[in-house]
């Protein structure tokens, strides 16, 4: 009894235990969504962070660059109204000051903008480039599987040919037939793919022009009737030989 009893407190305990354990996993699994809703690995984000805060540093300086052309150009009209007798050193040495200023931040500006995109694409270039580059990568692993279906139907054939009972062979032909279709699905999937991307992977395909259909050959003339032979002329008729001349008495 008392083991009994030892025993079922440590089920207990063990029960308990595991209770807490599911409901600290629960608590675990709702907080790394609220952190992670998209399931993104910590590179990802710390990338997005970064981009995140150069985007922050990128608007404040374009910000500056605004505030800076706006207040040399102003200088520049407060310059141009000044009374020549009074003293404009001081507006002048102002203006080259914000001059200068606005000189570096455009500067900094530009070399952000270029981190942020070295090669100096639109948006909407940077938005097609990683379209295409899923699609290549959808086409890649269409590809595979292509080729691992091709290689399977092969297996299968094989075997089918060197099958023994009916049995057997039904069941191969059944699963050779399903692999045969699912080949064809994959395949007009990665054809699709490799249309979508086009011919250098920018455009869609165009199409090839349907062929010809072949003139029928010209029909044989008919043949000329040879010509009718001509009558042939009958022969002369022998002339009559003349009587010899009767002698002379």
């Amino acid at each position: 009894e008392v083991i009994e009893a030892k025993l079922k407190k440590g089920e207990a305990e063990l029960n308990a235990k595991q209770a807490e354990l599911a409901k600290k996993q629960t608590e675990l699994e709702k907080l790394l969504d609220s952190l992670d809703p998209e399931g993104k690995t910590q590179d990802e984000l710390d990338k997005e962070a970064e981009e995140a805060e150069l985007d922050k540093k990128a608007d404040e300086l374009q910000n500056k660059v605004a505030d800076l052309e706006k207040e040399i150009s102003n200088l520049e009209i407060l310059l141009g109204g000044a009374d020549p007798e009074d003293d404009t050193a001081a507006l002048q040495n102002k203006l080259a000051a914000k001059k200068a200023e606005l000189a570096k931040k455009q500067t900094e500006l530009e070399k952000l903008l270029d981190s942020l995109d070295p090669e100096g694409k639109t948006q909407d270039e940077l938005d097609k480039e990683a379209e295409e580059a899923e699609l290549d990568k959808k086409a890649d692993e269409l590809q595979n599987k292509v080729a691992d279906l091709e290689k399977e139907i092969s297996n299968l054939e094989i075997l089918l040919g060197g099958a023994d009972s009916e049995d057997d062979t039904a069941a191969l032909q059944n699963k050779l037939a399903t692999k045969k279709a699912e080949l064809e699905k994959t395949q007009k999937e990665l054809d699709a793919a490799l249309n979508e991307l086009g011919p250098d992977g920018d455009e869609e395909e165009t199409p090839a022009p349907a062929p010809q259909p072949e003139q029928p050959a010209p029909a044989p003339k008919p043949e000329q009737p040879a010509p009718a032979p001509k009558p042939e002329q009958p022969a002369p008729a022998p002339k009559p030989e003349q009587p010899a001349p009767a002698p002379k008495p």
